[in-house]
């Protein structure tokens, strides 16, 4: 079948070939705007997870001087202090807890915060012998201990995230490397195919003018 018009005919073939084109096209943006997009979630991620574990672990540092301090002077006006530094504690392990952490970093962080509560109620406790104090010290330091090891897990997000970008790259790549061979051969399949059907009703049309001038030329004679 072929339509009325020859040029419709020439421009359908054009466009059956262009569809591969056009879609290898599309399929190669999308993938862009998929990959942006990760990379920018990474970036973001990193920044937040950088921020968060310094602050918890700042934060960690600063409740541990106050509260020795606290232990040392008995001062009152310490306690708002650490009250304050607490509450910005809390937000960053809040914040923290929010990011991909792994299972054990995840535990890890659930356990600083509860260890950081129980050691707000022994502080609350109306009296404190010599060696409650000491176990208040020394919970405070494991805790701020414990806080810095997170800024490592901080730092090995970043790194898992950096991985994830560049496999999903290197997935990408290998994608587009058998996407681009099959939309060139599907082009080139459909380019041949619409040659031949182009080439055959010229090919009868210059026939059939040959014909008509040897017939011509007959009734001349």
């Amino acid at each position: 079948y072929y339509p009325r018009s020859f040029l419709k005919f020439i421009l359908l073939g054009f466009l059956l070939v262009s569809l591969p084109l056009i879609y290898a096209l599309a399929e190669l943006i999308l993938s862009l705007d998929r990959l942006q997009s990760q990379a920018q979630q990474a970036v973001t991620q990193a920044a937040e997870a950088g921020r968060a574990s310094r602050q918890f672990y700042e934060h960690s540092v600063t409740l541990e001087r106050i509260v020795r301090q606290y232990l040392i002077l008995d001062d009152a006006a310490l306690l708002e202090d650490y009250g304050r530094i607490r509450q910005e504690f809390g937000q960053a392990g809040k914040a923290l807890s929010q990011l991909p952490l792994e299972p054990a970093q995840a535990t890890a962080l659930a356990a600083l915060t509860a260890s950081e509560a129980r050691l707000a109620e022994r502080l609350a406790a109306p009296e404190r012998g010599p060696e409650a104090q000491r176990q208040l010290a020394d919970g405070f330091a494991r805790l701020a201990d414990g806080a810095q090891s997170l800024q490592v897990a901080a730092r090995a997000l970043t790194d898992r995230s950096t991985e994830d970008l560049a496999k999903t790259a290197a997935a990408g790549r290998q994608k587009w490397t058998w996407l681009a061979f099959a939309t060139a051969g599907i082009a080139l399949a459909l380019a041949i195919l619409f040659a031949v059907l182009i080439a055959r009703p010229i090919r009868q049309l210059d026939q059939a003018i040959r014909h008509a001038r040897r017939k011509n030329r007959c009734v001349v004679v």
